[in-house]
């Protein structure tokens, strides 16, 4: 990861996606008014918004179709589809860097649109694929102890499933 790195929109690119850009962000104020904008859950990892991205130093955003414009030091982008069932090998590969950055001991945020769906499947694979939790159960407990609003499918528990009986591959791998 590049230091102070961003998603990086060209000005022709955000000329021709503003309709849609102010659409979606008044989509997420609408859904988030009033409401808490991230959750932290265990140690330094939090779950939310890419609205408040600006707040942490690592950010994981997992939203496919917003970009995140704050200018975050630490910042990988894994993108999943809203309300598609993710694989199982990218909520992996999601979880193994949730796993990375919870290992550097400064606030991480897990993030999506609104941080109800995509960015709590994430964290649940992480919790139970690492063994911060038991079970999947146990993993959506530890998220709604300070997260009311998290949804996800059926389907989605199912890729879950899946995911945290892969195997784990290690790798040398260095946080900077």
């Amino acid at each position: 990861m590049d230091k102070k790195s961003y998603q990086k929109l060209s000005y022709l690119t955000i000329v021709l996606l503003l309709p849609y850009l102010i659409g979606v962000r008044l989509n997420i104020w609408f859904w988030l008014k009033g409401k808490a904008k991230s959750h932290r859950l265990i140690g330094n990892v939090s779950v939310g918004s890419i609205t408040v991205a600006k707040q942490f130093s690592r950010v994981i955003d997992v939203c496919g179709e917003y970009p995140c414009l704050a200018k975050v030091e630490h910042y990988r982008c894994l993108p999943l589809l809203d309300r598609i069932t993710p694989a199982p090998i990218t909520l992996c590969q999601i979880a193994d860097e949730i796993e990375k950055q919870y290992n550097t001991d400064e606030p991480v945020l897990v993030c999506c649109a609104l941080g109800y769906e995509r960015s709590v499947s994430a964290i649940v694979t992480w919790l139970v694929r690492y063994q911060h939790c038991a079970t999947v159960d146990e993993a959506i407990g530890v998220v709604k102890q300070s997260h009311t609003h998290m949804v996800f499918s059926n389907e989605t528990r199912m890729a879950i499933e899946q995911a945290i009986s892969r195997p784990i591959i290690s790798y040398p791998h260095v946080v900077k």
